[in-house]
């Protein structure tokens, strides 16, 4: 079985019964039944959709192999991980050792800011410091310059975010080049206005053009709302798209051009077809960071749980074919970067959080939604 999870580079589909048994070999109890605590970790991994499974997949099967510890492994989204944040505030412990997460800013709906819980984690020192600093591409340097220079948050990994258009709805040289000239674009935009990609990933929009650039691409989208201003819009019918939908939107030919995330299977699969061409704008795409921390005084299971998420290849084969890159000097990127040089365009984490900003965009997503 190991030598076949090897030679993959995509997710290995695995029934549950043999992880589990994976598990309890790989770490064989002491004569008298006990394991170590410190060889005893977890793990609550955020990411979206097949590169969440795939991770916890693998961190079941392959991390106490490698390594000899035990591992719980849970799979959670922001409306879980959010409150588990909260309560290991409120009681002065993580409620797993380590987390992963690929973020989450504003309160959409309210609670649900994973930068902020983050946060206030470290300012009551409940994250530990990491064992080692990573490695870091030069290109990828300013994100630990500002989320690592801590010590207790860690960037293994970053999703893309870039513009999409339909060939057979436009020509490439008609579809804007850079975030500016899709203020001056005639046709409509479909943009994200919910999930984890919604709020930051526009906050970075907002920054990047400014406000007025950035209303006149609101007035483009046809976004009914953001998922702020409805109690619940997952349970309306006018509820705004997320990061990994607009591609699909675009693709269907509902719009012509949009403004997403590459990070999931399905838009990979569009971009393969041909059915979605993919333009790298003038000003950057925009990094998405992934962060991993680790509890306060974290035991040595921790600490290699955090080291084989950053270092474990299949890992970072599976997240590489989710449009995932690894930050870490000689692993691979996805191709697209490296045909851009690495023009990235990072806007710090403190900015992304500003909820002056956040006021303003849900403003105006309200002021030019669609009438009637």
């Amino acid at each position: 079985m190991f030598s076949l999870l090897r030679k993959s580079k995509l997710v290995v589909p695995v029934v549950l019964g043999v992880a589990l048994s994976v598990q309890a070999y790989a770490c064989p109890p002491a004569k008298d039944g006990t394991v170590k605590p410190s060889h005893i970790t977890s793990i609550n991994v955020h990411m979206p959709g097949k590169a969440k499974s795939g991770t916890v997949g693998l961190i079941d099967i392959l991390f106490p192999m490698e390594s000899g510890y035990r591992v719980t492994a849970k799979q959670t989204g922001s409306g879980k991980l959010a409150p588990a944040l909260i309560k290991g505030i409120k009681e002065g412990k993580l409620t797993t050792n380590v987390v992963y997460t690929y973020g989450r800013t504003g309160e959409i709906p309210p609670g649900r800011d994973i930068y902020m819980h983050l946060y206030n984690a470290m300012d009551k020192n409940l994250l530990g410091k990491l064992n080692k600093e990573l490695k870091l591409k030069p290109q990828f340097q300013m994100i630990a310059d500002d989320i690592g220079k801590s010590g207790h948050l860690s960037v293994p990994y970053v999703g893309t975010y870039a513009i999409f258009y339909n060939p057979d709805l436009i020509k490439k040289e008609d579809a804007p080049k850079s975030w500016n000239a899709l203020a001056d674009f005639k046709g409509k935009i479909a943009v994200p206005g919910s999930g984890c990609f919604g709020m930051r990933s526009l906050t970075a929009l907002y920054h990047i053009v400014g406000a007025k650039k950035f209303e006149e691409i609101i007035k483009k989208a046809d976004m009914p709302a953001m998922e702020t201003i409805k109690k619940d819009p997952r349970e309306s019918k006018d509820k705004p798209l997320k990061a990994n939908a607009t591609p699909v939107s675009v693709a269907e030919g509902k719009f012509p051009i949009g403004i997403g995330a590459l990070t999931s299977s399905k838009t990979q699969e569009l971009i393969a077809s041909g059915a979605i061409e993919v333009i790298w704008p003038e000003e950057g795409a925009i990094i998405l960071p992934h962060i991993v921390v680790v509890r306060e005084n974290p035991n040595e299971a921790d600490l290699a749980l955090v080291d084989f998420i950053a270092n474990n290849m299949q890992v970072r084969n599976v997240l590489l074919n989710l449009g995932i890159s690894s930050t870490l000097k000689g692993a691979k990127v996805i191709p697209i970067a490296k045909e851009n040089n690495f023009n990235y365009k990072y806007i710090p984490i403190k900015e992304i959080m500003r909820k002056d900003i956040h006021k303003d965009i849900i403003e105006m997503v309200e002021k030019n939604k669609p009438k009637g």
